[in-house]
């Protein structure tokens, strides 16, 4: 939980500190009642505040400390911890990439508490006096929180009941984390592994006491936090010391500077830290409403003046860590580098509960001078953010009294906090903002924090280093040194956690690998049913990703970097397209197990050595090729409830009530599909979704203008066979807006959500586009035949329902391509909607190997009148990776435009 005002109302502490400034002429801050405990300590720091009767001599002018910019790859020392396997799950994020695609798109994953996790009527109540109640309904939920894959850890299904779920999903996420970094079972099997989580003591036992559950050996065992720590150490054999650890929101946080000082230490040769949070009853909601600690809005509003509390989420995150120096010598995949780390305590303060500013302070500045930190080359500090009136003021003057050391600038930091789009995930959330920043690294891209409007009036960002990043804009490097970022989390035990990470390093140069050289590449499961699934997801990624890596590294990885279990399918390839090739084969003859293996020589012989169930040994089969472990497909766990014996299982479904669902039947003949080939197989384009979605909107709304905000699309919807799938629209809390998703049921069951977003009623600003003063200014051209030839050199072949670019003209920045309805459609079809998205790729130098863009997330949709058979799209690039598109008339009048299209090749 965060830090509250317990100590000091803080509408008192602000009427005070007028009265105090008004009779002492003094500059007093509501949060010096917080940061000086006692009234000594106060009244002293008014004394000192409060001007002087006579000047003071002056003080002699202090040097600010600039130490030199860092240079673009740093020199390796040994306190810096490489992350070299990620993974998590958040309320609407399966994986780590969801996550990703919801932070770019500025999604709210925050909704009201699903009926079958607890009845929120029973419980709610906006009273905040109400004995027994919460005024906040709110929350953000995991899906599928009772799924679970007994088998493949070796427990009953009678012990896998009685374990809180916490348990059951922290073991899945930390298996995955360590598939992520390509270490299998094998690897790890009495390794000096530690393993620490952040974790309390969950809820979960309430409800098998009040469902007359029998307490046995395994409700202890299933409840009991420290078994949570010591599940995956007693699964892999690990042989370090297994910790769980609550401090309470800063939990996490400090299991991964625990982690990374055994590394630094050298006591640790790996180390495995994250934390996991899930609500099952309403009592933290009870709880924390009674502490005055809930947003009554269902909002967290980090660092704006309408801040008003928290509001609980739930979620899994695990890093894996290891010595740099370690990692790059292994050939680990490397996310970034947790550069320094430090944790300390705010001692005696105004409460119990209540923040320090210049706790915080000392511990930013402690890290900073024990780890050579420069501050001024931090980018952006993902900040505890909790939203409270009181408690961002302080963070942000203790970041300011700490940066203050070392650099006067302004206004050059970003800060944000994913507690915007996710709520406050307890004992998650340090963590939770750690992937958060290491995916910004990655993707060298900063992400919008939500719901900031009017800053804070306590806390002067102007003469701060800092600004509240609100859009997705590319994270530009100071002076070509590395990335760098920070990342804080105070429990409201007191316990501050503070760490500063780094962009990973450029991989070492290595020989380059010979082409087309036949591999063996291995996949395995426990059930065939895994197989299946497991083989499925590997052509998938490799028909998206396949290209970006070296197919010796794809190899090794399905060889030396994955477990290896007694199903198993082997293929000798010579090139991901070929591997690719082979397993869409084999699924089209409708086999489930491993096609027979015809390579000759040493590859066939490993190859029916392992199909036998056999080892092989890579180093001999690969000899001193310098191969690297990356990021692949994990493990396809099997979805099973298991709940409490004899209730129903909750489903987190994003509804309140009132959803209406409309199902649509594909099949691979519909043009919608047919025409529109990725990866060799029909699939549902981003614009099939929103003809989908406007056919549910307008039995919803009828026909007038809509506004689509916040789109993402997670998941592909391929279709190889006949298949439903379903708009589901339910209202939103407030009126006139609604939430959406576009979801199917997998073979096993599980729902899928495809894609997802908000609509509200009314269609904005209604601005017509000046064609001729456009065709002026774009004296380039480029044919349909040309257009659609770069799309066919990819693999994404258009039939003629999707061919509707007649020809564009463009110039660097702006393109005007001429559109074509075919074939039916409501008012907003498919086939108009994605020949505008299209000609972005106008925009794109068209240069050998280079892949047009494609959107993965839209902030707005304005849906203003129907397309007609005629139609103009008019692309605006606003800045690298992002545009704006207009579909308009003859006379330039719009009817559909996109604001902020994300796009990536």
């Amino acid at each position: 939980m965060p830090h509250t005002d317990l100590g000091v109302d803080s509408v008192l502490a602000v009427s005070i500190v007028d009265r105090i400034n008004e009779d002492l002429g003094s500059e007093l801050k509501p949060t010096d009642f917080f940061n000086y405990a006692t009234l000594r300590k106060l009244t002293d720091h008014v004394a000192q505040a409060a001007p002087a009767t006579s000047a003071p001599l002056p003080e002699p002018e202090r040097p600010v400390r600039e130490p030199a910019p860092a240079p673009a790859q740093p020199a390796v020392t040994a306190q810096d911890i490489a992350v070299i396997g990620m993974s998590g799950r958040f309320s609407q994020a399966r994986n780590l990439d969801e996550l990703w695609a919801n932070l770019l798109a500025g999604t709210d994953a925050v909704r009201e508490i699903p009926a079958r996790r607890w009845d929120v009527a029973r419980h709610w109540d906006p009273d905040p006096g109400a004995p027994g109640k919460t005024y906040s309904k709110w929350g953000s939920v995991l899906e599928d929180i009772d799924k679970f894959d007994p088998d493949f850890f070796g427990i009953s299904p009678r012990e896998a009941r009685l374990m809180d779920p916490q348990q059951r999903l922290y073991l899945m996420e930390a298996w995955r984390a360590l598939e992520d970094a390509g270490y299998p079972d094998r690897a790890l099997d009495g390794v000096e592994c530690h393993a620490f989580v952040g974790t309390s003591a969950g809820d979960y036992q309430q409800l098998l006491h009040a469902a007359g559950t029998p307490v046995e050996g395994y409700t202890f065992m299933g409840s009991h936090p420290a078994v949570l720590a010591s599940r995956l150490s007693y699964h892999l054999n690990l042989r370090g010391p297994s910790l769980a650890v609550d401090t309470s929101c800063s939990s996490s946080l400090m299991a991964v500077h625990l982690a990374c000082e055994a590394l630094r230490d050298g006591r640790a040769e790996l180390a495995v830290a994250g934390g996991v949070a899930a609500l099952n009853t309403p009592e933290l909601h009870i709880l924390a409403s009674k502490a005055g600690m809930l947003s009554p809005r269902g909002r967290c509003r980090a660092f704006d003046d309408g801040a008003d509390g928290f509001v609980p989420g739930e979620g899994v995150g695990v890093v894996v860590l290891k010595r740099l120096a370690d990692a790059i010598r292994d050939g680990d995949p490397i996310h970034g580098v947790i550069a320094a780390s430090g944790a300390n305590q705010d001692g005696r303060t105004n409460g119990l509960t209540a923040p320090s500013a210049p706790s915080q302070a000392a511990l930013l500045r402690s890290v900073y001078e024990r780890f050579g930190v420069d501050p001024g080359q931090i980018g952006y500090v993902e900040c505890h953010g909790t939203g409270t009136r009181l408690g961002d003021p302080i963070e942000v003057e203790a970041l300011t009294q700490a940066f203050r050391g070392f650099t006067q600038r302004r206004g050059y930091c970003a800060v944000g906090s994913i507690k915007s789009n996710l709520g406050h995930t307890l004992t998650v959330a340090g963590i939770a903002g750690l992937l958060k920043t290491l995916l910004c690294l990655k993707h060298r891209t900063l992400v919008p924090s939500l719901h900031f409007d009017v800053a804070n009036r306590h806390i002067p960002f102007a003469d701060s280093p800092f600004y509240v990043n609100t859009e997705v804009r590319a994270w530009e490097p100071d002076g070509g040194a590395a990335r760098l970022g920070a990342v804080s989390s105070f429990g409201f035990s007191g316990t501050n956690v503070h760490a500063v990470v780094r962009e990973a390093p450029a991989p070492a140069a290595r020989p380059a690998e010979r082409p087309g050289q036949a591999r063996l590449c291995l996949v395995s499961a426990k059930t065939p049913a895994a197989l299946a699934e497991q083989l499925d997801e590997l052509a998938g990624w490799l028909a998206t990703h396949g290209r970006r890596h070296e197919w010796r590294d794809i190899a090794h990885t399905l060889g030396a970097g994955r477990s290896h279990f007694p199903v198993r399918a082997a293929f000798a390839a010579t090139d991901p397209g070929d591997l690719h090739d082979q397993i869409r084969a084999w699924q089209r003859a409708g086999r489930t197990g491993s096609p027979p293996m015809t390579a000759p020589g040493t590859l066939g012989d490993a190859a029916r050595r392992y199909l036998a169930g056999g080892e092989v040994a890579w180093e001999a089969l690969n000899g001193v090729e310098p191969a690297r472990r990356i990021p692949m497909p994990t493990y396809p766990f099997a979805r099973e409830s298991y709940w409490v014996p004899g209730a129903a299982a909750p489903a987190a479904g994003n509804g309140t009530g009132g959803e209406r669902v409309f199902p649509h039947r594909l099949h691979p003949d519909l043009p919608l599909v047919r025409d529109h080939i990725v990866d060799r197989r029909p699939l549902l384009p981003a614009a099939g979704h929103l003809e989908l979605l406007h056919d549910g909107l307008r039995e919803v709304l009828g026909g007038e203008p809509v506004t689509l905000t916040r789109l993402v699309w997670l998941r592909p919807v391929f279709v190889t066979g006949e298949c439903t799938v379903n708009v589901v629209i339910w209202p939103g809390t407030e009126a006139g807006r609604y939430a959406f998703e576009v979801r199917s049921t997998g073979p096993d069951g599980a729902v899928q959500v495809h894609s997802r977003g908000e609509a509200r009623t009314g269609a904005g600003h209604d601005e017509a586009t000046d064609l001729p003063a456009l065709r002026a200014r774009c004296p380039q051209w480029t044919e349909a035949e040309r257009h659609y030839a770069r799309f066919t050199q990819i693999g994404v072949l258009y039939g003629p329902h999707f061919t509707t670019v007649e020809e564009i003209q463009h110039n660097e920045a702006e393109a005007l391509a001429t559109l074509i309805r075919r074939g039916t459609g409501g008012p907003l079809p498919a086939s108009v909607l994605d020949g505008a998205i299209q000609s972005v790729a106008a925009l794109q130098p068209d240069t050998e190997g280079q892949r047009p863009y494609v959107p993965f997330a839209i902030d707005e949709v304005h849906l203003m009148r129907p397309v007609p058979e005629h139609s103009f799209a008019y692309v605006r690039q606003v800045k690298p990776g992002e545009c704006d598109v207009s579909i308009v008339d003859g006379e330039g009048q719009p009817c559909v435009t996109i604001r902020g299209c994300l796009t990536g090749s």
